[in-house]
């Protein structure tokens, strides 16, 4: 599997968080070129830490259109995306449109992101 990481470009949606953070290291040490996409809501700096001067990250919330994104993002032409960006589940039940905003608005931003 790390040959066919070695030199791709990888999208992380949710990139500074936990688990987005810690893949996003083992991209890099398989030989990827890692962009992340975080809007920090949830996910911090903290976490990019060790990799931060290697990556690139942008911060954008991800259940906003990306229409001004989408140039930009066309230049890289991903080889693939991990989408983890979400809306935690503890605070879904606090205001459930936003939930639904962000993980079921989010995800279609990022598919039709995935057909540029």
């Amino acid at each position: 599997m790390a040959n066919k990481i070695k030199g791709s470009k990888i999208l992380v949606t949710g990139g500074a968080g936990f688990i987005g953070s810690h893949l996003s290291e083992e991209l890099l040490k398989r030989g990827a070129d890692v962009i992340i996409l975080d809007d920090f809501s949830n996910g911090r700096m903290e976490n990019l830490e060790k990799v931060k001067d290697r990556i690139t990250i942008i911060k954008h919330d991800i259940s906003l259109p990306f229409l001004e994104l989408k140039e930009v993002l066309k230049n890289y032409k991903f080889n693939g995306i991990f989408h983890l960006a979400c809306h935690p589940r503890s605070l879904s039940l606090e205001n459930p449109f936003r939930d639904l905003e962000i993980n079921a608005g989010g995800m279609l931003n990022v598919l039709e992101l995935a057909i540029l």
